[in-house]
């Protein structure tokens, strides 16, 4: 049940949402996100990283702005930052074609290739699956269809003195079982997030060893914009996998989380 809170906080946020309120779409800075643009079109890609990054920064973290980021970063030569970037792009929006595109491409600029193996296709049906509906768009839902569960409890206690109040019954049990079911899916998805964490490698090679600690002996070498899965931490270590059949200990400081 450890996981409810994070269930908890993204009603929250769907709340805002309804409320017109959150920054999921075009970033509010939209001087900043204009000039941004215009110095990538101009060709001045290190200026409009920088703004890019501003808005990044100032809590603009849409999917729009991490996907230009990827972009100008991608022109700049900076692969692990674009691999990076598009992966936080792809979380915001997991089916997008132009997000999933861009990122084959910066992968193809880095040296460790394992990063596309798959353990299991289960579990990679698993993940597709996962990644299908938004955990936002799954509360939205759920609000959504309890609102219009409570108006029908309503429309049926009001017309219930002309005889014709159950008639709202029918489509209200339809309702309230959408509803469990978008809870469930909600449910399901927070544990996901929340047990699943990602992260890429920034630094030019790092050596993952058996341990927590430079101590112990290295296992195999991982280079700049090697995706990683992040197990667990010790003391400022990561316990990682990487691909299907490697898995190690790297310092937390040599990548950065999705």
């Amino acid at each position: 049940m450890k996981n409810l809170p994070g269930l908890f906080r993204a009603v929250w946020i769907a709340l805002l949402l309804l409320a017109g309120t959150s920054g999921a779409g075009q970033p509010d800075n939209g001087t900043v996100f204009r000039d941004a643009n215009a110095a990538y079109q101009k060709g001045d890609y290190q200026k409009a990283r920088n703004l890019y990054e501003r808005l990044m920064n100032a809590g603009a973290r849409s999917a729009g702005v991490y996907y230009n980021l990827g972009n100008a970063c991608y022109k700049l030569q900076d692969y692990a930052s674009s691999v990076l970037y598009y992966e936080k792009a792809l979380k915001e929006k997991p089916l997008d074609a132009d997000i999933r595109f861009n990122l084959k491409l910066s992968r193809m600029n880095i040296l460790d290739k394992e990063q596309d193996s798959l353990s299991n296709p289960f579990v990679a049906l698993y993940d597709f699956l996962m990644d299908l509906v938004p955990l936002n768009a799954c509360i939205v839902f759920l609000l959504s269809g309890l609102a219009g569960l409570l108006v029908l409890f309503w429309l049926g206690f009001v017309r219930r003195g002309r005889g014709d109040g159950g008639k709202f019954s029918r489509p209200a049990k339809a309702i309230a079982w959408l509803c469990l079911a978008f809870f469930l899916l909600a449910a399901t998805k927070t544990v996901y997030l929340e047990t699943r964490h990602f992260g890429v490698v920034m630094k030019e090679e790092v050596a993952v060893t058996s341990g927590p600690g430079s101590d112990f002996p290295s296992q195999f070498t991982l280079h700049k914009g090697s995706k990683i899965r992040i197990l667990g931490e010790n003391n400022g270590w990561y316990n990682i996998r990487f691909g299907s059949d490697f898995q190690g200990w790297m310092p937390a400081d040599t990548c950065e989380k999705i």
